[in-house]
């Protein structure tokens, strides 16, 4: 069961800052999709050269697929490629995705960076932590 820490862990020993291990591990979980501006907003910078280097390396390890969501609006990238590389398992929910489902996806991940002071718990392995650990509830109800 991966972490969120876990993830950025595995991206980070394959060179990514931890601020785009951080972004892409919440994408990752939360959406698996973003937008270029979405990694512009979390990390507080205009959407130019680092962060088009940063998706370019991305799609050619083949972990991110850039596709157009709209005419004339940029691409989504689907992450699904990074979401097996940081071992999250994703399941058929995937398959036959509807473009109302991947902009709900895209809207909730804009919700997420929104809100850089709220810590997320996107990771299965997150949950579970959470709430054996604070909220104490018992194993055999999870």
């Amino acid at each position: 069961m991966t972490t969120s820490q876990d993830a950025a862990r595995i991206l980070q020993a394959r060179d990514f800052s931890p601020r785009q291990a951080r972004f892409l591990t919440l994408a990752t979980l939360t959406a698996g999709f973003c937008l270029r501006r979405q990694y512009a907003s979390f990390a507080g910078i205009g959407d130019g050269a680092c962060v088009h280097r940063l998706f370019a390396r991305l799609v050619a390890y083949r972990w991110a697929e850039p596709f157009r969501f709209a005419a004339n609006r940029g691409y989504v990238y689907d992450l699904a490629g990074l979401a097996r590389a940081v071992g999250h398992e994703e399941g058929q929910y995937r398959v036959g995705l509807s473009a109302a489902l991947v902009a709900r996806k895209v809207m909730l991940l804009d919700a997420v960076v929104g809100e850089p002071a709220v810590q997320w718990h996107v990771a299965e392995g997150d949950k579970v932590e959470l709430l054996r650990g604070h909220f104490h509830v018992p194993e055999s109800d999870l």
